[in-house]
């Protein structure tokens, strides 16, 4: 009878956390073209050494600026050739805290400090700035300037 309400309750986790990543919107295509991990960049190549247990568990992209870490689920982290993690996209989990300390502090902080209930799944330079996707009750995109601080929402 344990056994059952354990299971029971496992599922029942599992179909909720589920849930807030249904409105999110798949990655599509990767960018880039196909790498082997010797094409990496020695700073990219340490980064990944350091932030996760495998090398192997991902495949690697890169086009004229930027290098990709792909996992099998059609996200991916972006790199600088420098090694700077300049940022993400995913779809069914977002990167640890860890990683999201990296990139701009005060574009972080304003997203935790005013949409609480929202996930965060793509963060992206474009243009000058940055693109943040978020997921939640409804689906948000904010751009904000080249040092993290908030322009708007669309």
């Amino acid at each position: 009878m344990k056994h059952i309400l354990i299971k029971t309750l496992l599922a029942v986790l599992l179909v909720a956390g589920a849930c807030p990543y249904a409105a999110c919107k798949s990655p599509g295509k990767l960018p880039g073209r196909s790498i082997a991990v010797g094409q990496l960049p020695d700073t990219v190549r340490r980064f990944v050494a350091r932030h996760f247990t495998n090398l192997h568990q991902f495949t690697y992209r890169n086009d004229r600026s930027f290098y990709y870490v792909c996992d099998e689920a059609g996200g991916y982290y972006l790199f600088s050739a420098g090694g700077a993690i300049r940022g993400f996209r995913f779809c069914m989990r977002q990167p640890s805290r860890q990683i999201l300390d990296l990139l701009p502090g005060a574009a972080v902080a304003y997203i935790r400090e005013s949409y609480p209930g929202y996930f965060l799944g793509a963060f992206l330079p474009e243009g000058e700035g940055y693109r943040a996707e978020l997921f939640g009750e409804d689906d948000r995109t904010l751009r904000f300037d080249g040092e993290g601080s908030f322009l708007h929402e669309e």
